[in-house]
């Protein structure tokens, strides 16, 4: 698992209130991933571990603070940070770091389950993505990897219509060659995504309506490989002009990078009464991650506390 990630640089996005437990945190992912930089809105250095301050709105623009360590990077690789696990900054190459993995503070990583899965590190990784269309106002749901509860499904994804005008002038200005890249990610996406998406009701399917349609998805974690760096770049940068939820914007710019991607096995539990289900799957080779409702468990030492067997998954290569 060590191996699988060593060229990965991992992003953790910490929020203030669980500044407290980035030492859980760390210790949590360290006998899995080598590079991780510690990131939040604001700097913090009072738990031991350099947490890197960024101008961001608190909530669901963390996509600013990663577009802006992966700049950082290129140009300058210092970046990573000094903290354990170590590092032998010798193999700190230009081309050494193959991709980012971000993961947020309220999402549990599996690492032994991506690295089972051995998912291609040439394209990019997130969970189940919907699609919608910027020239309908009509409702579009929750896709099932988006919520476990099937109530949270039915009741139609509530981020759409806020940020349907931003979209539009974010496609806009992007151009056509843009759009024709999303054009393909729509050609590409599975008929039962349209489905659960709701977008079936709508008069968009035709060839030349695909350019004007957009994917969301829950962004806790996602990949980006290196070659794409600089396009997810300049995609935040675009979405983060007319303040576009995250939620929408970055599924969309992943999606304009490659036509399909690899889908993250997540579970996202939106209701305290099925939260503890979460712990059932802790060591499943299915399930690459869950998130639990109001982001209120303690993270690794409550819910991992069998650190033998994380050790004990990471030496196991054939795992």
């Amino acid at each position: 698992v060590y191996k699988y990630f060593q060229n990965t640089l991992v992003i953790m996005m910490m929020s203030p209130p669980r500044y407290h437990i980035v030492e859980e945190v760390r210790d949590h992912y360290a006998p899995f991933f080598r590079h991780m930089v510690f990131c939040g809105p604001k700097n913090n250095s009072d738990y031991g571990i350099d947490i890197h301050g960024y101008d961001i709105v608190y909530g669901n623009m963390q996509y600013l603070a990663v577009k802006n360590i992966l700049r950082h990077y290129l140009s300058n690789i210092t970046m990573l940070q000094k903290h354990a696990p170590p590092m032998d900054e010798s193999l700190l190459t230009d081309d050494h770091i193959t991709g980012m993995l971000y993961v947020a503070d309220d999402l549990l990583i599996h690492p032994w389950s991506i690295a089972a899965k051995n998912y291609n590190k040439k394209m990019p990784w997130a969970v189940q993505m919907g699609i919608g269309h910027i020239r309908s106002w009509e409702k579009v749901a929750a896709v099932p990897m988006m919520a476990m509860e099937s109530k949270f499904r039915k009741a139609g994804w509530p981020y759409w219509r806020r940020n349907h005008a931003k979209l539009n002038r974010a496609l806009t200005e992007a151009g056509p060659e843009f759009r024709s890249r999303l054009a393909k990610a729509a050609e590409a996406t599975h008929p039962i995504i349209y489905k659960w998406s709701k977008y079936n009701r709508l008069n968009y399917t035709m060839e030349e309506a695909r350019e004007w349609t957009v994917f969301y998805t829950i962004i806790d974690t996602y990949y980006v490989p290196r070659e794409m760096w600089m396009g997810y770049i300049e995609g935040a940068e675009l979405m983060a002009k007319y303040w576009t939820f995250g939620e929408c914007a970055i599924p969309t710019v992943l999606r304009s990078l490659h036509p399909t991607y690899e889908e993250m096995a997540a579970q996202f539990y939106w209701s305290g009464a099925t939260a503890a289900d979460c712990v059932r799957f802790k060591w499943s080779v299915q399930v690459d991650s869950f998130h639990r409702c109001r982001h209120d468990h303690y993270f690794a030492q409550l819910i991992y506390q069998d650190y033998d067997t994380r050790v004990l998954l990471n030496n196991n290569a054939t795992f």
